[in-house]
């Protein structure tokens, strides 16, 4: 990237990643469409066995006990493979939207987190702070693709999910600023993938996977950075990243979409108690993550 000065973007991604987002409304809808988005295409991408090939331990029998859990299946991981796995399936049907790309790093890591938190009798996470994720990471994304310069390269775009998600992540974890500025630095190092023509096979296949190849990086590099002192960044000032305004969403589109893809997973009546459960806004708001996810759980 070819940014005037690195350090100063970065600390304005570590900034945006611990900002207080306030209530905004189109904001609220957006993260919770993009919520149910995110889920009802994990389920659809469920039915691709293309898509199956993908998901689960990529050495057989690596799971994790207490993990983060995939949606829709039984599959229990460590959040950096539950991140790959959960991001193949959410953006499995193509387009780009941050809320899909970030998902599985933020999903995975706070699945994990509320079901430890959980059984060590601490306060799990909630599906707000899920939400809140979700918002911070899509602007983080918008802000960066937007900058002047940003590489329009077929999968360059990836750079920024990575980005955004090891901020966020890193944010989730405890993090400090100046962790969070070193895991976006990292996320920036990493580099963007070599030119190639997207309908080229394998490279077809790879542009189904790489949003979740980068967003699983974000918490890898997150979980590296607060396992280290992380450095100090650029002190605070200067320059911001300009937020993108918020485009409207049609929430009631989203839930119908989500209803049809419960309903064709999970059959009428589950699928009926899970949606009941999440439209009602201000239950879900306060659900623990993981509770979420264990209505989402599948033994097939």
């Amino acid at each position: 990237m070819a940014f005037a000065n690195a350090a100063l973007v970065n600390w304005d991604i570590a900034e945006c990643a611990v900002h207080d987002l306030g209530d905004a409304p189109q904001e609220c809808d957006a993260a919770y469409g993009g919520l149910l988005d995110a889920l009802g295409g994990s389920l659809a991408a469920l039915a691709d066995a293309d898509c199956v090939r993908l998901l689960g331990p990529i050495v057989p029998g690596a799971t994790m006990a207490r993990g983060a859990r995939l949606p829709g299946t039984s599959h229990e991981l460590d959040p950096v493979a539950a991140a790959f796995c959960v991001g193949v399936a959410a953006c499995w049907s193509g387009g780009r939207d941050p809320a899909r790309e970030n998902f599985g790093a933020l999903w995975a890591l706070m699945d994990y987190r509320s079901r430890r938190a959980h059984d060590g009798a601490e306060p799990p996470l909630r599906v707000d702070e899920l939400l809140a994720a979700l918002t911070r990471a899509r602007r983080i994304q918008a802000a960066l693709e937007a900058e002047p310069g940003y590489p329009s390269l077929a999968m360059a775009g990836k750079v920024a999910v990575r980005v955004a998600s090891a901020a966020v992540a890193t944010q989730l974890l405890g993090g400090d600023l100046a962790q969070i500025a070193a895991a976006s630095t990292h996320a920036w190092l990493d580099g963007a993938p070599l030119p190639a023509h997207p309908r080229a096979t394998p490279i077809a296949t790879r542009t189904r996977w790489a949003a979740a190849d980068a967003t699983s990086r974000g918490v890898r590099l997150a979980l590296m950075a607060v396992a280290t002192t992380g450095h100090p960044g650029a002190s605070s000032g200067g320059r911001r990243l300009a937020l993108p305004d918020v485009p409207p969403v049609d929430v009631s589109a989203c839930i119908e979409r989500f209803a049809a893809q419960l309903s064709s997973h999970f059959g009428a009546r589950r699928g009926a108690m899970i949606l009941a459960r999440v439209t009602d806004r201000a239950a879900l708001a306060a659900m623990p993550v993981h509770e979420l996810s264990a209505l989402l759980v599948h033994n097939a």
